[in-house]
């Protein structure tokens, strides 16, 4: 973990988790029969007050029913499934207390499956805002998330590439969770976020993807002076890898045996007249990562 708190310029470059090896690693869930999409947009231009507060929980399993799949390394397996599941979080709640805001948002979630220039959720944010003094404040919280858990499966069921689909061995258990947002409590600011992540497709042959970035710094006047945003900006992500191997089953007791545990986590933060905040997170996970 990393944590700075300065005066002036904060800048945090790209973070890139991508997981795989000797055939491991997450492989999606396909999409339902019948799928769904949600879109919306919003623009609030306003001196005063204004609040956003958006919630998003989705869990979809390749069986028909949620929550059959063993947790990797926790419980005895008495058999060689077919199962996976995941779960994908999103929420978001802003604050702007008496001053000058404008806020621009779209977001989507689409169920069905999606390829690599795709995605399943999707949250873009612009906001600017100015406090009318007096100890108002602006207050922003923003988080994703994804929770991929799966039994063993065999490669011809989950991969269209030919040369993993003859594997002899089973495509590997796995239990992986990442979560990433950003946090603000400032009196000023012009700011941009992006979240985003996939992990509904056919088959295993795309990497399963979570991605976020934000973009926080001041304004430029009319006469060119730069004014700094002022307050508190944070970002983070944190991971929690498991991941098995093709021979993860315990031929005595049906045990799946974990081959690798991996946690991560990193915190960037900057308080005072903040010049330039940027900060951009990538997670791919896959058999196959690009």
């Amino acid at each position: 973990m990393k944590t700075s708190g300065i005066i002036g310029v904060a800048v945090a470059l790209v973070v890139l988790i991508a997981l795989t090896g000797c055939a491991m690693a997450d492989r999606n869930v396909c999409a339902t029969p019948e799928t769904q999409a949600i879109t919306t947009s919003e623009t609030v231009v306003v001196t005063g007050t204004m609040t956003s507060t958006e919630a998003l929980t989705w869990t979809v399993a390749s069986d028909s029913a949620i929550n059959t799949v063993y947790k990797t390394g926790l419980a005895p397996n008495p058999f060689v499934g077919q199962n996976s599941q995941y779960t994908t979080g999103y929420s978001e709640e802003t604050k702007a207390i008496d001053g000058s805001t404008t806020f621009v948002k779209t977001f989507s979630v689409d169920t069905a499956n999606k390829v690599l220039n795709q995605q399943n959720v999707k949250a873009y944010r612009q906001i600017q805002y100015v406090s009318a003094g007096n100890g108002a404040r602006m207050t922003s919280a923003e988080t994703l998330f994804v929770d991929g858990v799966a039994d063993p499966a065999l490669w011809a069921n989950t991969m269209l590439c030919p040369f993993a689909a003859t594997q002899p061995n089973d495509n590997p258990p796995y239990c992986n969770i990442v979560t990433a947002g950003s946090n603000m409590d400032v009196t000023q600011v012009n700011v941009v976020t992006n979240a985003n992540d996939r992990f509904v497709n056919g088959n295993g042959d795309y990497p399963v993807t979570l991605h976020y970035d934000i973009s926080a710094k001041g304004f430029t006047l009319e006469d060119g002076t730069t004014v700094p945003a002022m307050g508190g900006v944070s970002a983070f992500v944190r991971a929690h890898i498991m991941e098995g191997r093709e021979a993860s089953i315990n031929p005595v007791n049906g045990q799946i045996l974990k081959a690798a545990d991996l946690t991560y986590s990193e915190l960037t933060t900057a308080s005072g007249l903040i010049y330039n905040f940027n900060k951009v997170i990538d997670y791919q996970s896959g058999v196959r990562r690009v």
